[in-house]
């Protein structure tokens, strides 16, 4: 909703602010400015009795009266037991109660033995409020007024002076939050219709870089989100224009060799041959279906199943899949091994799954009919399938990915889907093993390491 964008939220809590410093300037210059400025003075007056007693035995003691009383504008009377003035300070203003009829304070603080008190008295003489200090000195008693009145008048200049500053920092303050928060919510706002237009497939958006560290860091963010996207949904293209055509292929074969089978050939050696046709793209069409499977199964594997297993003892039973390659095109499978076995930890399903595709991998590169599976065992288990001939280095670089091999080279007349390598990949990174392919003089070595 409109009232909850961030623009006003920011623009509400500004002008919030705003009002909270201008309440704090009330409060403390208008309501709690008389007791401060009361505070104040006592403490003034304190500090004037403080020197006064330290002076009280020098001969100038009269002189640094006259100037205490002038200085800080204070009216300062000595007077006995007897309530005879015997010292009155020259300086004198209206908040000076020296010599008036209101005296009861003196007879109070005498008739008290106090050596100190505070006296605050209205003025009758001149309508204000005098602040009174007395004290001890030596068998004489010290009194010390001033007026405390003018902060009244201070106070009203004060509220006139806040009414305007107040009203002007209101009008500031709309303004400035108004700027602040637009400033703030469209890179935001920029940003949201962005995401709206990837979210909708449009994976062409670039998001601008702000000056603002958090927004510049979402906007990366988003733009390898895009990019991881934009794969992705090429990547999904790809796969159903291969897998359409891979499923057409055998699909059509089989239709053709069925019908063919059903309506021209009475031969018996010839239907005989057609349908091993049809066996062996039915083959290949279950053998697609089964790695897409095995794809989907790889990238979202939720946890492994872990356990101890002997992996020389996987590797035997893998290469007896092999037997009829052996027997009916004379392949030649070497197993290198100096150990009789191997233990190691890992979910053996799908290490198996490892091996089996890249031996067949490296059937379908290889130049002739020898693979090499080798086991050596140092801090790691490494693991090495080994044929004849070398992959275009251009090709190493994109190996891994879904049917990149069969966009390069499609073979009709070999087993691979396409997705063998990429099944590996996701599971070898699922275990957080080290793996690879690379050329090494005349032969390709497919790797990968057990920790």
């Amino acid at each position: 909703m409109k009232h909850n964008s961030i623009k006003i939220i920011i623009w509400k809590f500004f002008l919030l602010f705003s009002c909270l410093i201008l309440i704090l300037l009330w409060l403390f210059q208008i309501l709690f400015l008389p007791k401060y400025y009361e505070l104040s003075k006592k403490k003034d007056i304190k500090e004037v009795s403080e020197i006064i007693l330290k002076n009280k035995n020098k001969n100038n003691l009269e002189n640094t009266i006259n100037n205490l009383s002038y200085k800080n504008e204070m009216c300062i009377e000595v007077i006995d037991k007897n309530y005879y003035t015997l010292f009155s300070s020259s300086f004198s203003n209206k908040g000076c109660l020296i010599s008036s009829h209101n005296g009861y304070y003196k007879r109070d603080f005498i008739n008290s033995n106090n050596k100190n008190k505070y006296y605050k008295i209205k003025n009758k003489d001149f309508n204000n409020t005098t602040l009174i200090y007395a004290f001890k000195l030596n068998n004489n008693y010290i009194f010390i007024n001033t007026s405390i009145d003018p902060i009244d008048r201070t106070i009203t200049i004060l509220r006139k002076q806040l009414i305007i500053i107040s009203i002007i920092i209101l009008i500031l303050s709309f303004i400035l939050s108004y700027f602040i928060s637009n400033h703030l919510s469209k890179p935001l706002t920029d940003i949201t219709n962005d995401s709206k237009k990837l979210g909708e497939g449009k994976y062409n958006v670039t998001f601008k870089k702000y000056k603002i560290k958090e927004l510049n860091e979402l906007s990366n963010t988003l733009n390898k989100t895009e990019n991881k996207l934009a794969n992705i949904d090429k990547l999904q293209k790809d796969l159903i224009a291969n897998t359409s055509h891979d499923l057409k292929t055998p699909l059509t074969m089989i239709k053709a060799y069925a019908e063919m089978a059903k309506d021209l050939h009475k031969n018996t050696n010839k239907i005989d041959n057609d349908m091993n046709i049809i066996i062996d793209e039915s083959d290949r069409l279950t053998q697609l279906v089964n790695d897409i499977l095995e794809l989907s199964k790889s990238q979202n594997i939720d946890k492994l199943k872990l356990e101890t297993f002997d992996i020389i003892d996987l590797i035997q039973t893998t290469l007896n899949k092999y037997n009829y390659l052996i027997e009916q095109e004379n392949y030649i499978f070497k197993f290198i091994h100096k150990n009789k076995q191997i233990n190691v930890i890992a979910d053996k399903e799908k290490i198996n799954r490892v091996i089996y595709n890249l031996i067949t991998n490296s059937i379908n590169n290889s130049q002739d009919k020898t693979i090499i599976i080798k086991i050596t065992k140092k801090d790691t288990i490494l693991i090495e399938i080994i044929n004849k001939g070398n992959i275009n280095e251009k090709e190493l670089e994109h190996i891994w990915d879904k049917y990149y091999s069969n966009s390069q080279n499609h073979k009709r007349n070999t087993n691979n889907t396409g997705l063998g390598l990429t099944i590996v990949k996701n599971i070898l990174e699922k275990h957080n093993f080290n793996y690879g392919i690379k050329n090494e003089k005349d032969k390709t070595i497919s790797w990968f390491e057990i920790k």
